[in-house]
């Protein structure tokens, strides 16, 4: 009730305010981003300490990093 009282937080006014800014669009879409590129490193550091624990990692084939470029004729 005594924080209903006294009004928002900083952080309620800090997301009323950054609703009507001209970048919030933007803001969003760079924040999302940001959490997709947390959510894969997390997923492959997670896949990669389940198979350290099995003892697949010297298992799995190393990709090709070769190019190979095609000439033009």
């Amino acid at each position: 009730m005594k924080e209903s009282l006294a009004g928002p937080s900083p952080y309620e006014r800090a997301a009323e305010i950054a609703l009507a800014h001209p970048n919030a669009a933007l803001m969003q879409r760079m924040e999302e981003s940001s959490f997709r590129q947390i959510w894969r490193i997390a997923t492959l550091l997670l896949k990669i300490k389940s198979q350290a624990a099995k003892g697949e990692v010297g298992k799995i084939p190393a990709k090709s990093q070769n190019v190979h470029e095609r000439t033009a004729a």
